[in-house]
């Protein structure tokens, strides 16, 4: 049976004194299932009239206390010591050698021409006198070089030699101050 907490003083009818409680033994039973206290001591339970005492049951145990909060952590370590660096790789294959250009004098020939006139390569033409025309060298391609400047009164005209061309033109016009360098390109003149 149950008791309420509402009727233990009519169920205490006796007198409390320290941990004895002295109550009549028709609500000894009672008395006895109760928790008293929540310390764990026994309780010793007197009966009137004769009877036998008994002892109450431990009390409950209370919860744990929160634990603590972790500490700070510790400097980090100092870095390891480098390893050796690693040996060279092995070098590349040489490349072929560049084709050799043609040998030069460091000077350049300069001719005055004023008539028809079939040029050479490395020469510089000075162009005087009145019309006519300038016809360049076979392209073989070396790289060789025709300047021409006009300063005739009328127009000189350039020829290439067939099959070349000159910038894929079969003739190059020029009048007084024109200036123009032929460049043997290996399959035609190029100018510049």
């Amino acid at each position: 049976m149950g008791i309420e907490s509402k009727n233990l003083r009519d169920l205490l009818a006796g007198v409390i004194t320290g941990n004895t409680i002295k109550i009549e033994q028709s609500t000894a039973t009672d008395l006895i299932r109760m928790v008293v206290g929540s310390s764990g001591t026994s309780l010793n339970v007197n009966l009137v009239g004769g009877g036998t005492s008994g002892s109450g049951s431990s009390g409950i145990s209370g919860s744990s206390g929160i634990s603590g909060s972790s500490g700070v952590s510790g400097q980090d370590g100092s870095s390891g010591v480098s390893g050796q660096d690693g040996s060279s790789g092995v070098s590349g294959q040489d490349g072929t050698s560049g084709t050799s250009g043609g040998g030069g004098t460091g000077e350049y020939n300069i001719s005055n021409i004023s008539s028809d006139t079939t040029g050479s390569t490395m020469i510089y033409y000075r162009c005087s006198g009145s019309t006519y025309s300038l016809t360049l060298p076979q392209v073989v391609g070396n790289g060789g070089w025709v300047m021409v400047k006009n300063l005739a009164s009328g127009n000189i005209t350039i020829y290439p030699q067939s099959p070349s061309k000159i910038d894929g033109q079969v003739l190059k016009n020029t009048t007084y101050l024109d200036s123009f360098t032929f460049i043997d390109g290996g399959f035609g003149w190029d100018v510049i």
